[in-house]
Parts: structure tokens; sequence; C-alpha cells
């Protein structure tokens, strides 16, 4: 559920009108609607989050240092070699390095000198942790000799331990997810089940079209008005039928969700979709006298491992829409966990990219938009909503042999935004396994980043 959002405009340090606070500063703000005491007030988006540019923000990214790998240094001398054993997380490496025959040297304490030289980790992944050197002698090792043994030993550990690291933390996890669920055996061949979304409750007629084997729609005032006059016209199909919850409903629309999921279940239709946690709890108010709802998930509520799939069987999901960001090595591995839910996959739709109270400036309602990257974008203004989608939308809609061996038999086509005379080419494509020119298949392919 929503609350409510606004643009600061005016901001006040110490009762002085400024333009920015330094962080965990005291300021005031003026709200344009009233708060109490107690109310959640949170920053959901700054100037800076906005004119950074995805480049700059990846820049950013690859100059945050990374983690380093404790690393405990040992130093003997044997004969005229010098030997440096490391300990790092667990594993241990050791290198012997000739150094001939060299010099007593004035300082007696030569942890000090090799610390000095081996303390100094640069730009490779270790960072030293401790350094020991018992009873070795007092010996005059060059600088130059003890610098360039430092850089070749350090690039032979990391060459040494990381790819073993690599392995090992691979094999941990896989461990892991193996005990988390059991693996199915291969999917026997079953008639998928098609999902089709549409906006309209009029268009009801497209469950007598072949391959259309449930039809989803939204909780919405239109469709919850036309309901007395078309539930007739849906007798005996009411299984075909799922109703979907918004997104994002605000406070002051609460009372009327109630009252249409109550009139929506007076027909006698029990399959709804929640798209956010606070759906749960919504949904299971009209499970009263014996009524048991059949509960899906929208891929909102990411489903992107095990885990995820069997929360949303707790809270009393039968299905779950798999999220559409995948990639195809993950959807794989998710469809064939053994688990007591559905798996959807949805194979094409228009998607999101901002959903938000606050209006864009200078946009109309259904109006295009051109990035500077010359992508195209459509912003609708309904409900309360700016929403942004771009027009190149999400289609493997080709991918349908393959996610059926992968053991899918449920799939979701999103037809919102779309003028009928379109639907029979989508539709078209997804029977028949056809790429749908004009489309991205988003992770799919390219791999979870």
């Amino acid at each position: 559920l929503a609350g409510r959002a606004f643009t600061i405009k005016e901001l006040f340090v110490a009762n002085r009108p400024a333009k920015a606070a330094p962080e965990r500063s005291l300021v005031t703000v003026v709200s344009p609607f009233p708060v109490k005491a107690g109310d959640a007030v949170f920053k959901v988006s700054s100037e800076t989050a906005f004119t950074m540019s995805e480049n700059a923000c990846l820049k950013r990214l690859e100059a945050a240092p990374a983690a380093k790998l404790p690393c405990d240094l040992s130093f003997a001398m044997a004969g005229e070699s010098l030997e440096i054993t490391a300990g790092v997380a667990g594993l241990s490496f050791t290198r012997a390095f000739a150094l001939g025959s060299l010099e007593p040297a004035r300082t007696p304490d030569m942890a000090a000198v090799l610390l000095a030289q081996f303390g100094r980790t640069g730009d490779t992944p270790f960072t030293l942790a401790s350094l020991a050197a018992p009873g070795f002698p007092a010996l005059l090792i060059p600088p130059a000799r003890l610098k360039e043994l430092r850089r070749e030993f350090y690039r032979e550990l990391a060459e040494r331990v990381l790819p073993e690291l690599r392995r090992e933390r691979k094999a941990r996890t896989d461990r892991a997810l193996a005990s988390l669920t059991l693996k199915k055996s291969p999917p026997a061949r079953v008639r998928p089940e098609t999902v089709v979304r549409v906006e309209q409750l009029r268009d009801w007629h497209l469950l007598s079209q072949e391959g259309v084997g449930v039809l989803a729609l939204p909780v919405s005032r239109a469709n919850v008005h036309q309901l007395p006059l078309l539930a007739k016209k849906l007798r005996g199909r009411e299984e075909r039928v799922i109703w979907r919850l918004p997104f994002i409903i605000f406070e002051e629309d609460i009372p009327f969700y109630r009252e249409a999921l109550t009139a929506i279940v007076s027909y006698g239709f029990r399959r709804f979709e929640a798209a956010n946690l606070s759906h749960f709890p919504l949904l299971r108010q009209n499970e009263v006298q014996g009524i048991r709802l059949d509960i899906s998930t929208d891929y909102r509520l990411f489903s992107l491992n095990s885990q995820a799939l069997l929360t949303w069987g707790e809270l009393g999901a039968t299905a779950a829409t798999l999220y559409l960001e995948d990639d195809a090595e993950n959807l794989a591995l998710l469809l064939a966990e053994d688990l007591p839910i559905v798996k959807r996959v949805l194979v094409y739709g228009g998607v999101p990219v901002i959903t938000s109270k606050i209006a864009i400036r200078g946009v109309r309602s259904d109006a295009p938009v051109v990035s500077d990257r010359g992508d195209a974008y459509r912003v609708t203004v309904r409900d309360g909503l700016t929403v942004v989608t771009p027009e190149r939308r999400f289609s493997i809609t080709h991918e349908r042999g393959r996610l059926q061996e992968m053991g899918c038999s449920s799939f979701v086509i999103d037809l919102a935004g779309l003028s009928p005379q379109e639907w029979p080419r989508v539709l078209d494509a997804f029977a028949h396994g056809r790429e749908i020119p004009g489309t991205s298949p988003f992770n799919f392919t390219m791999g979870l980043v």
C-alpha cells in the first residue's frame, strides 16, 4: 500500500532557507498535506539520482574498492633461498626465491624490514594481516630485489589462490542450494496453459479463442461497474478468469478495493493475482464462510530463487510468475525445482520502468517521449499514477519450445497497451514459437546482472 509523496521545494536549516544540507543535519521542509508525530517519512529520490547518467553510475561502481583478503605471511631462509609461506582463507601457498650470497645487515630486526616492503599490498587483492620471521638471519637484501620479490609473490599468490577460492565458493553455493529443494525428473509433456492479460472486461470473448486458457483482468472501477452486466456471459467459466490487483494501492482507495473484491467473489470468481505483499491480507479478508481463494503472484513480487517461491506458497499462493528480467540459466534452475507451486513465465508484454505518484512536468498522458539516446517511451497518467513504459516491448515468444523443455507449462502474454488489431499477431507468434520483430528479450539471453 502506498503513502503520499511530494517534491521538496523549500528547505530550512536552523530556521534559515538553504539549498542543501550536510548528512545528518536537522532540517525543516514544507509538506503540502498534514502529517502527525510518528508518521514515517522516506526520501525516495534526489537530484543526484536523476542527473547521474548510466555511465557515471557504472564508473562510480567500478571505482569502489573491492574487499581484500587478509593474508598471513611467514618468512624463512633455506640456504641461499628465501621461503615465503602465505595463508589465505584456509589455503596455504609457499614460494622459494634464490637470493645468492648476501652480506650481513646492520639491523637485526629483519621482521621490520620485511614488513615495510610486504605490507605494501597496493592494488593486489590482499591485505597483510600478520607477518612472522622467527629466527630470520640479519641479511642485507637489496631493496630493489625485495620489491621485485614482493610483486612476483603477490602475483603468483593471486594466480594460485583466487581460482581455488572461487571453486570452493561455487561448491559451497551449489551444496547449499541443493540442500534447500529437490530437483524433479525431466517434465512430462503437458498441454501448456496460456494466461492472457487484457485491460477491459468487455474483452471476455477472448476466452473463446483457441490458445487462450485464462483471462487476467485488472480490478478497476470500469470492470467492477460492468461486472453485473457481463457476469452472466462468464457463468461456468469463472475458473478461467484471474483478477489482478494493481501494483500500488493508495490508502484512500483501500475501501473501494475491499468492496470490489467482495463483489467479485460474490459472482463466483475465486482466482486473484497479488502484485504487492499487502495484497495477501487484503485478499484473505474475503475468505469467509468456507470460501477459499486461489492466489497467484505477479512478477513484481520478485521470484528469482526457490526460497522466494516457497515464501509465496507459505503466504497462500498456488502459482507465481517468475521475474521477467531473469536469464535462461536461472529460469532453468527454478523450473527444475520440485516445489508445490505452479511457475509461470511472462513471454510478452510492456514493462514499466517508472511507476510514480509524482507527475512528470511538461509531459502529457499517452504522449511519446524520446531519451537522449533515442529510446522512445510512452507516459501514461491514470488513477493518480504516472507510468513510463518503453515503446520497445519485452518478448521471448520464440523461446517457447526451449521454455517447455525446461519444464514450463504456464505462460503469460500481456496484451495491455496494444490495440486489439495487434493481438492476433502476438498470439500467433507465441502459438508457433516465432520471434516478434522490434522486441527485446531483456536478460534472457544476455545473462542476469
